[in-house]
């Protein structure tokens, strides 16, 4: 796990696969979270995630990767399905683009953010760039 401070907001970065449940207690007053598209195949696994997300209080979803658009329209639809109107999705097929809006836009730059993406060695680069500038 990568855990630092950017802006004063927590940066938590793990895999999909990780146990995120005390990591996401620990954002009592709600996070942003992104989570990869990178293959079609991580699309349908991702559903339980989402909704267990969305449950502890998640405020936005930011989708990155080229499959982006389809994860974004799996989680408008969740959204929709529960009637949960608050909660924003975003989505970028340009890593670069999205790592940046994810840091310094997500969430009206108020909440954590909680990285999904540690196995994408691209994403963690682009994400350790930013952080170090």
């Amino acid at each position: 796990m990568i855990d630092k401070l950017y802006m004063g907001k927590p940066v938590v970065i793990l895999s999909l696969l990780d146990e995120i449940g005390d990591c996401i207690h620990n954002f009592r007053n709600g996070f942003v979270v992104m989570l990869p598209a990178i293959e079609v195949e991580t699309l349908e696994i991702q559903e339980q995630l989402i909704h267990d997300l969305m449950n502890d209080g998640c405020m936005e979803f930011c989708c990155i990767g080229p499959h982006a658009e389809n994860l974004n329209d799996l989680i408008d639809k969740i959204i929709e399905e529960q009637e949960c109107y608050t909660i924003v999705t975003t989505w970028y097929d340009d890593l670069t683009e999205g790592c940046d809006y994810f840091l310094n836009a997500a969430g009206g730059g108020e909440y954590p953010r909680l990285w999904l993406v540690k196995d994408y060695k691209q994403i963690t680069s682009i994400i350790q760039s930013i952080l170090n500038d």
